[in-house]
């Protein structure tokens, strides 16, 4: 015995199966947009730091070499990023073995929105 099919029935796909399909292709579409804009948001805050991190290593080469150190601005722009050079005493009395030392800390954060990105701090004999 077999199944017979009723009279206004067809073997395709039915509109209810299709609009799930739909549906679920639309959702998945949606997460891959989603994750695909999460890595732009990412790879430009890598970016950004990237730069952060080569300009306070320029400025603490600058800001700590032996000749016209003091030559360097205390504070400063360049491109999106606004840099600060901070020098304070540290040391050079008989507890610290009488060594007069400087630290010298250079903060960088992007200019538009006043985020920290990076810091660099370092000890250096003072003149």
């Amino acid at each position: 015995m077999s199944a017979s099919v009723p009279a206004g029935a067809s073997a395709g796909f039915s509109l209810v199966e299709t609009l799930v399909a739909l549906a679920v292709i639309a959702m998945m579409s949606g997460l891959f947009f989603d994750s695909i804009g999460t890595n732009a948001n990412l790879s430009r805050t890598v970016a950004a730091r990237r730069e952060a991190v080569l300009l306070a290593q320029s400025l603490l080469a600058a800001a700590t070499a032996p000749s016209d150190s003091r030559n360097v601005a205390d504070s400063g722009s360049s491109r999106n990023l606004r840099w600060r050079i901070t020098r304070l005493s540290r040391g050079g009395d008989a507890r610290d073995g009488g060594i007069p030392l400087e630290e010298v800390r250079i903060e960088i954060a992007d200019r538009t929105t006043g985020r920290p990105l990076t810091s660099v701090h370092t000890l250096r004999l003072a003149r």
